[in-house]
């Protein structure tokens, strides 16, 4: 007689449980299952369930580990979205582009000028020369 209520006592923890999720309507853990029953016998009772009964365990569908990568480093995010803009309007830009025309321009014209003016001197120089003979 003894050894019957020992066996109850020690089936106490485990009754207790079931009665706590019994008058909550839950149901256990699937980790709580499988340290109670071992994992061969906690895998035949995932497998023999019903959908409903797998929705409620939370096993219904297993867990995937995310699609990609966790953590993508911010360059990554970045390719293909990278358009590099200039940051003067395009009215400027012709502005800009105009004025720097110009001072090649006024560069040259001035380069032009100096070699006529040294080609006068040069030509003044000669024929003062020849006036002299």
């Amino acid at each position: 007689m003894d050894n019957c209520k020992q066996n109850d006592i020690d089936f106490l923890p485990y009754i207790n449980r079931r009665q706590d999720l019994l008058e909550n309507y839950e149901v256990p853990l699937q980790s709580e299952m499988a340290s109670q029953l071992g994992e061969p016998l906690a895998n035949v009772v995932n497998s023999t369930m019903t959908d409903v009964g797998k929705i409620l365990m939370g096993t219904f569908d297993n867990l995937k580990g995310p699609p990609r990568d966790l953590w993508i480093s911010p360059s990554d995010h970045l390719i293909g979205k990278v358009r590099l803009t200039s940051p003067y309007s395009d009215k400027l830009l012709k502005a800009l582009t105009h004025q720097t025309i110009i001072e090649l321009g006024m560069e040259t014209e001035e380069k032009i000028k100096n070699e006529m003016e040294a080609t006068i001197e040069k030509v003044k120089a000669e024929t003062s020369n020849f006036e002299k003979y």
